[in-house]
């Protein structure tokens, strides 16, 4: 009796070792008026957290903007760009305003992205951003490069 819990004690620890579980890495971005593409004239600052599973492909994103010039409009995440260059719109995030304060919160859309291997070589090249809009900056009042924390 002793062998046999011996064993499967051994079985269950060699299983756990080998399968440790999903691979996963984090991108943070700082959002700010002067990484936009041009440079704009705002006071926004923000953050956003992005965490992709590599094995599923797929990502999910948090973060804040505060300081806004008025409610945020939109919000997404852009690319493939290097810092200092625009790119198109990738992925569609949500918002939720709260107008007294200026200030904003930002998720993904769905309830996940999913990202093709080309996405997730752009991602870890770093050429993904965030860009938050509003009505007085309708090209992007704040911006931040993801790159791996």
């Amino acid at each position: 009796m002793k062998t046999l819990a011996l064993s499967a004690l051994i079985l269950a620890l060699t299983l756990t070792a080998c399968n440790p579980g999903p691979k996963t890495s984090t991108y943070a971005a700082t959002l700010s008026p002067a990484s936009e593409v041009p440079a704009v004239t705002a006071t926004a600052t923000g953050d956003a957290t992005l965490t992709l599973n590599e094995d599923t492909k797929t990502a999910t994103l948090s973060g804040s903007v505060s300081g806004l010039s008025g409610d945020l409009m939109m919000a997404h995440i852009h690319g493939p760009a290097a810092v200092g260059s625009n790119a198109g719109v990738l992925f569609m995030l949500d918002l939720t305003n709260t107008s007294a304060a200026k200030t904003a919160t930002i998720k993904n859309k769905d309830a996940i992205i999913t990202l093709t291997d080309a996405q997730i070589t752009d991602l870890k090249a770093g050429k993904y951003y965030v860009n938050v809009h509003t009505a007085a900056n309708a090209g992007g009042e704040a911006r931040g490069q993801l790159l791996l924390k």
